[in-house]
């Protein structure tokens, strides 16, 4: 009895044991999968292929994964791919949206279920969004849509990039004008000075001169009254 007691005790402890373990690998994959989703959103144009069945059993692969995020991610990565073609074959771009359309009406119910069951609003509104972009507009229209947003892209980046390069200029001419304004400052402070020390100067000799041509006067009237008491001496 005392042997079946304890084994029945180990058995339980176990089960306990399993139980937790079970518990904690499925917090564990909920986190992994919001990561997983997260880095699936990482996705441009030269990621995704220029062939249509390709792109497709892609979706196809991430719809059966139910990887709403991947999903959407490939879906803005084909619509990057196809701004992409335009630029050297419009028609071909126009077949490539008009491909991915109608996988997605086909795979319509499929994707109204990843949306529901992505677990995280973001993602879901992001998919939904990414399908209905694509969706609603003809592809020549789509195609217009998407060439018009890209050129809008760049024409803001050279913009900006202008503005920095006028920005640059203009501070290297500020800091020219800043240059010059100290050296004008300096010279300025530098002229002051030395008109202050030829004032200076001149303030010196002309008390040098003052007091030499005292001396000369004291000197001469001290030689002129010698000379007076010499000859009163001589009785002249």
């Amino acid at each position: 009895m005392k042997k079946l007691f304890l084994l029945a005790t180990v058995v339980v402890a176990m089960t306990f044991a399993s139980c937790g373990n079970k518990t904690q690998p499925s917090a564990n994959a909920e986190a992994d999968s919001t990561e997983m989703s997260t880095d699936s959103t990482k996705v441009v144009a030269a990621d995704i292929p220029e062939d249509v069945k390709a792109l497709t059993s892609q979706l196809a692969e991430k719809l059966d994964a139910n990887d709403a995020s991947g999903i959407a991610a490939t879906i803005e990565g084909a619509k990057a791919k196809a701004v992409e073609m335009a630029k050297n074959n419009p028609e071909k771009a126009k077949e490539y949206l008009t491909k991915l359309q109608v996988w997605l009406k086909s795979n319509a119910e499929g994707l109204k279920k990843v949306v529901a069951n992505a677990g995280n609003s973001t993602i879901s509104n992001a998919l939904n969004s990414a399908v209905t972009a694509v969706s609603a507009a003809s592809p020549d229209a789509l195609l217009s849509g998407l060439t018009n947003a890209a050129e809008n892209v760049k024409d803001a980046g050279e913009a900006a990039l202008n503005n920095a390069k006028e920005g640059m200029e203009n501070g290297a001419e500020k800091a020219e004008d800043a240059k010059e304004a100290v050296k004008s400052a300096q010279a300025k402070v530098q002229k002051n000075a030395q008109e202050k020390i030829n004032e200076a100067k001149d303030e010196a000799t002309k008390k040098l001169n003052d007091a030499s041509n005292k001396a000369g006067k004291k000197a001469n009237k001290a030689i002129n009254d010698a000379a007076k008491e010499a000859a009163k001496g001589l009785g002249l």
